[in-house]
């Protein structure tokens, strides 16, 4: 048991757990789960505290505090249900020193937060703990024990990869994982005809895109259905075979027995995001498992897919990026209808790449006159934020009323006094617990009935200071000449550039019967558009 002295508080406690064996930690009864529960529930009987709730993060490592039950526990802190937080010790919550010291020595006391490492012998509501002291140290040494871990296991990864194991999760459609060697492919009977298939239909001058639609209609499986990512299963493209797809598997030189690994890496064993690798630091294994294509095959796909790709030129519009379709929520695509003439027309790229299945509509309009209308649009809306008279006159007319903006602050300010209210009853709830006044099921009922009402007027707040924050930034922005600056400059060009529409417009909207909506960035002109 930590002894010492500590404050005359009472004290919520929520109790954090977490394993990770990408860390090195080990399922073994010194790190369970149920290991570090059982010690940290001794601890709690013997200083005679009061278990709140229990966060455990299973599976997820000690370098990144971004994982999901941490999360609910700083939640929960924000929003008082905790002000007590015990750990086995201090590589249970975290392995970065920089993080863990944040946490421990500024966020936990900022909050008024007690923390306890149980075997650290560190406990923040002592006073004058030499053992306090010495934490960081010891957060020092759990980084640099996950900084050797990662070394190692980037190491034996390197090494498998240059030894020409296959690491992805699943395998290649036409190939499937060998039963005697996880890292070793073998092909797959049942789909290696799709790839075949494929192959040979490029090299009789069929196109991406034909092939897409042949194997839809026939209703082939593709590659994300033979995997079983169900995930994709509610989605419009789910089923369907693309253009896209059809190419990534063209390209790829694992079936001429190759495999390319190592394209990306993760920043650091403290930032997981992946970063591309230059081509000539890939880890290439040749005749790593056998060919599905044979090499001339492969090459002369290869040199059709170069050719008709350098053929594609895609030409900039202004309202390039901008359009959207305001059916089916996709992109709008800008594309000639007829060669030798000057005429552009719009398509929703959702119909166009899956026009026999009728998922959405062609939303085909005139780009020309789109673009000549939505310009003039916004430049009569532009000179009237440059007349003040207007401006004001328009302003004062949509403006909403300010009995209107009183009652919604009066709304909040009763929320915030109904919320404090319901506190102080969970708080009389957790001490009549800790007085055996009530039972534990008596407390467990009262609190979460109370937690319940707590959360919907969270919600009730959260939603009032929203529009308060919108009201004041609406404000904030009618008198501020910063934004007239971006308009001043659209109004100066003749024609326009894509950068400066951009810093106007947010997105313009099509509609199937043609009707075209456009958003704006800036407030003021959304505001005064109708």
């Amino acid at each position: 048991m930590i002894e010492g002295k500590t404050r005359n508080t009472f004290y919520k406690v929520g109790i954090y757990i977490r394993l990770s064996k990408e860390d090195g930690d080990k399922e073994v009864e010194s790190e369970s789960i149920t290991n570090q529960r059982n010690l940290i529930l001794t601890y709690l009987k013997n200083n005679k505290l009061t278990m709140i709730d229990e966060y455990v993060d299973d599976g997820v490592s000690g370098t990144t505090f971004d994982r999901p039950s941490f999360n609910r526990l700083i939640n929960d802190i924000e929003d008082g249900k905790i002000n007590m937080v015990v750990t086995k010790d201090l590589s249970r919550l975290g392995r970065d020193y920089i993080q863990s010291g944040y946490y421990v020595e500024q966020y936990f006391p900022m909050k008024k937060v007690r923390y306890v490492s149980i075997l650290d012998n560190v406990d923040t509501g002592r006073i004058n703990s030499s053992e306090n002291d010495i934490a960081p140290f010891r957060a020092i040494l759990n980084e640099m024990y996950a900084k050797d871990i990662s070394k190692k296991i980037r190491s034996v990864f390197k090494q498998k990869k240059e030894d020409g194991q296959f690491l992805s999760t699943s395998a290649p459609i036409g190939y499937k994982k060998d039963p005697e060697d996880k890292h070793h492919l073998i092909i797959d009977e049942e789909t290696s005809p799709i790839v075949e298939r494929m192959f040979k239909m490029a090299i009789n001058g069929i196109g991406t895109k034909r092939i897409a639609d042949i194997f839809t209609e026939e209703h082939i499986p593709t590659p994300a259905m033979v995997a079983k990512y169900q995930v994709n299963a509610l989605s419009y493209q789910y089923g369907y075979w693309t253009g896209d797809s059809v190419r990534r598997i063209l390209r790829n030189s694992v079936y001429i027995g190759r495999i390319e690994q190592g394209k990306t890496r993760t920043i650091s064993y403290k930032n997981r995001k992946r970063v591309k690798v230059p081509k000539e630091q890939w880890i290439v294994t040749e005749n790593a498992h056998e060919p599905l294509i044979d090499i001339e095959t492969f090459n002369e796909v290869q040199r059709i897919l170069n050719t008709s790709s350098k053929k594609t030129v895609k030409r900039s519009y202004l309202l390039t990026g901008l359009l959207k379709c305001a059916d089916c929520g996709g992109s709008i695509g800008i594309g000639q209808q007829s060669k030798g003439r000057n005429f552009a027309y719009t398509h929703c790229n959702l119909y166009a790449a899956y026009s026999k299945r009728k998922l959405c509509t062609p939303h085909c309009i005139n780009y020309q006159a789109l673009e000549l209308m939505v310009v003039e649009k916004v430049r009569e809306l532009c000179k009237i934020c440059m007349n003040d008279e207007k401006l004001e006159r328009l302003l004062k007319e949509k403006t909403l009323d300010n009995s209107y903006r009183n009652a919604i602050k009066n709304k909040l300010e009763d929320a915030i006094n109904r919320e404090l209210k319901i506190k102080n009853k969970i708080e009389k709830i957790y001490e009549d617990r800790l007085n055996n006044i009530i039972t534990v099921e008596m407390f467990k009922s009262m609190t979460d009935k109370q937690n319940e009402i707590l959360d919907n007027i969270k919600i009730e707040i959260n939603t009032l200071k929203e529009k308060i924050k919108n009201f004041e930034e609406e404000e904030k922005e009618m008198y501020s000449y910063d934004y007239r600056k971006i308009i001043n400059e659209f109004l100066k060009l003749k024609n326009p550039t894509k950068e400066v529409l951009s810093k106007i417009i947010d997105r313009v909207e099509i509609h199937q019967d043609k009707k075209i909506d456009i958003y704006y960035r800036i407030k003021t002109l959304e505001k005064i558009k109708n």
